[in-house]
C-alpha cells in the first residue's frame, strides 16, 4: 500500500524525509561524542498478560522505543546486559529475592557509520567487568 506509485510522495518520500533527519542528529551528536550509550528499554519486559492486554503496534512503539531511531539511521550498535532488575546480591536465593522480577536490564552502544568493530570490542570489554549473573543449567 505504502509503496504503490500513488502513495509514493505521501508516504515513501515522507519517510526517506524522516530518515535524513533522524540520521542528521546522529551525524551531528557523533561530532563532539566518540560512541552513544542509551538503554534498549525504558523498563524491564512485560509480563504477558500487560504485553498482550494492548495490541502489537502499541506493544513496539513502547518497548521499540529506544532503539528504533538508531535502526532507521542505520547505525552500527550493540546491546550489553547490564543487571537484573530488581537483583540484589544479599537478597538473591532469599524469599525477598525470590519475589522480584529479575529480568535482564541492558545498555545500547551506538556507533559512527563503519565502526562495528570497535563497537563490539567496547561492548566486550563493558561485559568483562560488569557483574552480570549467569545463567546456571541444571541437570
Amino acid at each position: 500500500y505504502f509503496l504503490l506509485r500513488r502513495h509514493y510522495d505521501e508516504y515513501y518520500l515522507q519517510a526517506l524525509k524522516v530518515r535524513r533527519l533522524i540520521q542528521n542528529d546522529f551525524l551531528e551528536a557523533f561530532k563532539s561524542v566518540d560512541y552513544l550509550l542509551t538503554p534498549v528499554t525504558l523498563t524491564d519486559a512485560p509480563s504477558f498478560a500487560d504485553f498482550t492486554a494492548q495490541d502489537n503496534r502499541t506493544q513496539t512503539a513502547k518497548q521499540d522505543h529506544c532503539t528504533q531511531p538508531v535502526n532507521l539511521a542505520g547505525l552500527p550498535a550493540v546491546t550489553v546486559p547490564i543487571c537484573l532488575s530488581g537483583y540484589n546480591r544479599t537478597t538473591a536465593g532469599s524469599e525477598e529475592g525470590a519475589k522480584r522480577r529479575s529480568l535482564p536490564l541492558s545498555v545500547q552502544l551506538i556507533g559512527p557509520y563503519g565502526s562495528d568493530k570497535k563497537l563490539l570490542r567496547i561492548a566486550r570489554w563493558i561485559e568483562e567487568r560488569v557483574d552480570f549473573p549467569t545463567l546456571v543449567l541444571c541437570d
